[in-house]
């Protein structure tokens, strides 16, 4: 799911979970498709900023983190990944606030 986003805004939505093995092809494909919806919001539609939430297992963290930079370096300098602090991976939490139930990663466009 492709969301159009206020950066600023809180929560940028997600997708659904990813393992490793897709992780590369599909932030590929993605980074393509945000590319395009750019360019045609740029055009007088919207200022808005598109992008795209990839959900993480806990068990794949580590993995998704290396594979990361490595991605970046595939997709050019007008998709990136979504840093806050420092980071570009986000804990999920359960309702209750207190277990991380899964992490999460954004692609957006430039």
């Amino acid at each position: 799911m492709i969301r159009i986003t206020e950066l600023d805004g809180g929560d940028l939505g997600r997708g659904t979970f990813v393992t490793p093995q897709e992780f590369p092809l599909l932030a590929l494909r993605v980074a393509k498709t945000l590319r395009e919806l750019r360019l045609v919001l740029r055009n007088g539609f919207s200022d808005d900023i598109p992008c795209y939430g990839f959900e993480i297992r806990m068990a794949h963290k580590d993995t998704i983190l290396e594979l990361m930079p490595k991605i970046k370096d595939l997709i050019g300098d007008d998709v990136l990944w979504y840093e806050c602090d420092g980071k570009t991976l986000f804990e999920i939490r359960g309702a209750s606030g207190g277990i991380v139930s899964s992490y999460i990663c954004y692609l957006i466009s430039r």
